[in-house]
């Protein structure tokens, strides 16, 4: 997502190109050079003192800023340069945090599908069981039917949760730059939360010097 997503790329050009400018607003501006080459007519002898007169004249204009306005600008670059680089960063984040929501989804589902295949596998013996309570005249008939029934409506809960997982797969690889159907890993895992010491935030802010903050707070 840092590397590969456009938006991303394109508030990293425009922050760098935010900084360049300032170093460009600090210098003085370019000198202008004009060279002029005249031809003197022979009909006016008083500007020609030889017949096939020729005249080259050349010009060097410099322009002049008035007093503190060049580091004004410069100042104003730098200002527009550090709100490009806050932007940038602030996309990175955007993006960052709708990967890990996305992935957050991809990891429910398929938890979800874990949980619904051991179910359906249970119900299935469930559902054996009293198919055979019922063929030897120990069972009830409606008892086999909502196995059945309960199994059935599992394995449809499958089918939509596989449906779920497609479509978080599908916005993940998006946000990544990859193509929808691009794999991933079939058994994801969240990463490890901190500890709740680490999390308090009023603690970590009475103590910015904890080992937390030392080690960053996690993106």
């Amino acid at each position: 997502a840092r590397t590969l997503k456009p938006e991303v790329a394109e508030m990293r050009l425009e922050a760098d190109a935010a900084a360049a400018r300032v170093g460009a607003e600090s210098s003085p501006p370019d000198s202008k050079f004009n060279p002029t080459y005249m031809d003197v007519p022979r009909d006016r002898p008083s500007y020609a003192p030889t017949p096939n007169a020729k005249t080259t004249k050349y010009t060097i204009n410099q322009e002049l800023p008035f007093f503190g306005k060049r580091d004004l600008k410069e100042n104003i670059a730098g200002a527009l340069a550090h709100a490009a680089d806050a932007a940038a960063q602030s996309t990175v984040n955007e993006v960052l945090a709708r990967v890990k929501v996305a992935y957050a989804q991809y990891y429910q589902a398929h938890l979800a599908m874990e949980q619904t295949a051991s179910l359906i596998e249970a119900m299935t013996k469930v559902a054996k069981i009293a198919q055979v309570r019922y063929g030897q005249g120990v069972g009830d008939q409606q008892e086999a039917a909502r196995a059945e029934l309960e199994r059935s409506s599992m394995v449809a809960e499958l089918a939509r949760l596989e449906t779920n997982r497609s479509k978080a797969r599908a916005r993940l690889n998006a946000l990544v730059n990859h193509p929808a159907n691009a794999p991933l890993v079939e058994a994801p895992r969240p990463r490890t939360l901190p500890s709740p010491a680490a999390l308090d935030y009023a603690r970590q802010g009475a103590h910015p010097e904890s080992s937390f903050c030392r080690s960053g707070c996690p993106d």
